[in-house]
């Protein structure tokens, strides 16, 4: 459709409306597939550009949407929905301008920033726009790709990379010192994967990896590489490369990668372009220090200039957390002691830790050593470590107290300084209580104002004393109440205690033995043993005259 026959349908439209025939016109797409293509707007020299580097400052970027199957005029940036979009662009700050009727395009403008895509594994503009009249969606993605150093293409595109350690799959942040693995993964446009699968294994071995970095320090061959099958259109090949142990020592933050190709293939070697993060942080100086405002105690006042940088606090390792299971451990037991060690300084990392752990007597190390080496502990950073106890039968049912000496090393104003540190953590400890009392032995009678006696035996098997025994009767007898205090009962003792047993009437007689003593923690406890027997009553018949015989001869006096 021409600009012509576009006016003349625009007159037939305003004709229509003024004649009151609201009628409304088709609206025409142009014929192809929609397409979007984006452009950046640099800051250096406030030019559009379709590429860009990685580490460009930019002011904003346009996207040209051709082809749109729908009303353009219509739209809105309430319309459009970014699922992706590898740079911190401002939501608020999107426009859509340049709408044109005849081929069916329009602008997209948004305020950005920096490239913020380093740890997607796609580097793309991915959106989709939902037509306002028949919710229509169209999704779009658009590629992104970057110059290298020198200003041209790069046949290797980063997709990925992470920074990762023990214990956490990923960092935000890379501390200057820090210990890290780096992850690396690339999109090689030199090669499709089905022509890497045709190497043979000796050809394929001949691919060659190395990291070529001012900052990052690590020891060369010590790299793992994955080769995979891209998920791209064109099939390209793939590889995640890994570097273990990598320090980052803070003078610069960016990295290349370069990849050697085998001979078949007749290629020189490749290189990525530099790579810059704003996770890389090197604010500290060379011994690790930062310069706070906040260390200037020379009192010189406001010019600063001749204040004296103060250095930072010497740092300190701790036991900021343990756990032995809670309460007492047993005598005769075992248990697992977890420790977290933790580097209190939040300016200065410490390396070439070692723990020595000392244990009491009452302890034995089990499937443990007493040593631990730590290569390196970060800023505020944490390790745990655990060791295995066991507690032997006569340990002293007390807190007993387990000492960790720490000895490590750290810069301060670029001078490596030797320090120790030392710190006790006490873990109670309980003995077995195995008191006990024999069964009781009772007579199986007792004749109503006699009494018997019975005795109660009670043995201390455990190895420790048991404290202040004493020994009391209670139940239905003539003498109620009774009670006898022992006092201590050595470890492997047997005592034992007599009491009567007597009844006012004939009967059952049920009672109880209580033995209430201390155990070797001071705390009180009790023995209970319940008896029972039978209180028999003796009869006297009654004196009947009429029974004595006539018969009796009387006894005469001397």
């Amino acid at each position: 459709m021409n600009k012509f026959v576009s006016r003349l349908a625009a007159l037939a439209a305003a004709a229509l409306m003024l004649a009151g025939a609201l009628v409304p016109l088709p609206v025409f797409a142009a014929e192809g597939d929609p397409t979007a293509t984006v452009a950046f707007q640099v800051m250096s020299d406030n030019i559009l550009h379709d590429q860009i580097k990685k580490d460009e400052r930019l002011l904003g970027l346009q996207i040209q949407v051709t082809n749109y199957p729908g009303d353009v005029t219509k739209l809105t940036p309430a319309d459009i929905s970014f699922s992706r979009c590898d740079f911190d662009y401002e939501k608020n700050s999107i426009k859509i301008g340049n709408r044109n009727s005849e081929n069916s395009s329009f602008t997209i403008s948004m305020n950005t920033g920096h490239y913020t895509g380093n740890s997607a594994f796609r580097t793309e503009i991915n959106f989709m726009i939902i037509d306002p009249d028949n919710k229509m969606r169209t999704p779009f993605s658009i590629p992104i790709r970057f110059l290298n150093g020198d200003g041209e293409n790069s046949p290797l595109d980063v997709r990925a990379f992470n920074f990762k350690t023990i214990g956490s799959p990923s960092l935000s942040e890379v501390h200057k010192n820090d210990i890290i693995t780096l992850v690396i993964t690339i999109w090689d446009t030199n090669i499709i994967y089905d022509d890497y699968e045709a190497l043979t294994e000796e050809e394929k071995s001949e691919f060659k990896f190395r990291l070529d970095s001012r900052c990052f320090k690590y020891t060369y061959g010590d790299i793992a590489v994955d080769f995979l099958e891209s998920n791209g259109s064109q099939n390209y090949l793939e590889y995640q490369i890994t570097i273990e142990d990598v320090r980052y020592d803070g003078s610069d933050d960016s990295f290349q990668i370069e990849v050697t190709y085998p001979e078949y293939f007749g290629l020189e070697p490749s290189r990525t372009g530099w790579l810059y993060s704003d996770r890389l942080i090197r604010e500290e100086d060379d011994d690790g220090s930062r310069n706070d405002d906040d260390d200037d105690d020379s009192g010189s006042g406001s010019g600063g200039s001749s204040s004296t940088k103060v250095p930072p606090p010497t740092p300190t390792i701790i036991i900021s957390e343990y756990d032995y299971g809670g309460g007492n451990v047993s005598a005769a037991g075992s248990f697992t002691l977890r420790m977290r060690f933790t580097n209190t300084s939040d300016r200065l990392p410490i390396d070439n830790i070692v723990a020595k752990i000392t244990v009491p007597e009452a302890f034995t190390l089990t499937s443990s050593s007493n040593t631990f080496y730590i290569d390196r502990l970060s800023r505020e950073s944490s390790v745990n470590r655990e060791i295995q106890l066991s507690v032997k039968p006569d340990a002293e049912p007390v807190s007993q107290s387990v000492k960790v000496d720490f000895t490590f090393e750290t810069v301060i104003n670029r001078e490596r300084r030797s320090l120790n540190a030392s710190q006790e953590i006490g873990i109670p400890v309980s003995q077995l209580d195995r008191f006990s009392m024999n069964p009781i032995e009772v007579p199986a009678e007792v004749y109503v104002g006699d009494s018997a006696s019975f005795e109660v035996t009670f043995i201390n098997r455990g190895k420790t004393p048991v404290y202040n025994v004493s020994a009391e009767i209670t139940g239905n007898l003539a003498q109620p109440g009774q009670r006898q205090f022992i006092g201590n009962v050595a470890s492997g003792t047997e005592d034992s205690v007599d009491f009567l047993l007597s009844a006012n009437e004939g009967g059952p007689i049920t009672g109880e033995v209580i033995i209430t003593y201390e155990d070797a923690n001071m705390n009180v406890k009790e023995l209970r043993e319940p008896f029972s027997t039978n209180a028999i009553a003796m009869e006297v018949p009654e004196f009947d005259p009429n029974m004595v015989p006539d018969d009796i001869p009387m006894e005469e006096p001397p």
